[in-house]
């Protein structure tokens, strides 16, 4: 289980240590929050050099989007395991330290949401000490400013994707898609292909959870850049509200 709460991270024990060797548990690690496996022999190589910390720089194109991350790996104790900690990813001049642990926290491509302003759905801890799933984003106002901080819209500030898209006339973009499927990307901070009843015209649109606003914002065509904060698209967002206060 991982918990945010601002940039904080809380853990429950893991033992896989245990059964493990060291390095294929960070590459699962590694695995499991979207980073490649070819990083094995790196990290290989870098334990063997018995360093107390050691960082691994990684790159990747998310649409035309070029990504890079700091990965973060530290041994807190001598001639203990070395651990991921977590990472810096970089997008155009954004960046942001994600912290992990166990294989759990931010994913890659969530990181890279994110950091285009978009939402994401998140197991959190709460203000009164309870774990429960939250919306995270960070302030766009703060963001202009280079001032990375997340927003939790949960209780009386929650947002249901499921109603929102219920009161649309939508249909997934193909038969490979359903309405589950759709909902479990929006929920990952993604740009989603829908399409959209409109004057009798099913037309094809980019569907984006919107909790600040409680609304999905819906973005004409299908363009896969759409979101990067390296691009600006010119055009109307249609908005849909859906008001969900307690």
């Amino acid at each position: 289980m991982v918990c945010l709460r601002s940039d904080i991270i809380l853990f429950e024990p893991n033992q896989k240590f245990m059964n493990k060797t060291n390095v294929q548990s960070v590459c699962d690690d590694l695995k499991s929050l979207g980073f490649d496996s070819f990083l094995s022999p790196l990290i290989r190589n870098s334990m063997a050099q018995n360093k107390i910390s050691f960082e691994l720089n990684w790159s990747r194109k998310f649409k035309d989007d070029l990504v890079t991350a700091v990965l973060s790996f530290i041994r807190p104790a001598p001639g203990g395991p070395y651990f991921f900690t977590g990472y810096r990813l970089i997008v155009g001049d954004r960046n942001f330290h994600f912290k992990t642990f166990a294989g759990k926290g931010i994913t890659v491509k969530e990181g890279y949401n994110l950091l285009c302003g978009r939402a994401v759905y998140k197991l959190v801890l709460g203000r009164s000490g309870r774990d429960q799933y939250s919306w995270i984003q960070f302030d766009p106002e703060k963001m202009s400013d280079a001032i990375y901080q997340l927003e939790y819209f949960s209780g009386s500030r929650a947002f249901d994707l499921s109603l929102a898209l219920d009161a649309l006339a939508i249909r997934p973009p193909n038969p490979i898609w359903d309405f589950n499927m759709m909902i479990k990307s929006l929920r990952k901070g993604n740009l989603q292909p829908a399409r959209l009843w409109d004057k009798g015209v099913l037309n094809k649109v980019m569907l984006e959870a919107n909790p600040r606003q409680k609304i999905i914002n819906i973005h004409p065509g299908w363009d896969d850049n759409y979101g990067s904060p390296q691009k600006k698209i010119e055009s109307e967002d249609i908005q849909v509200s859906m008001d969900f206060d307690e």
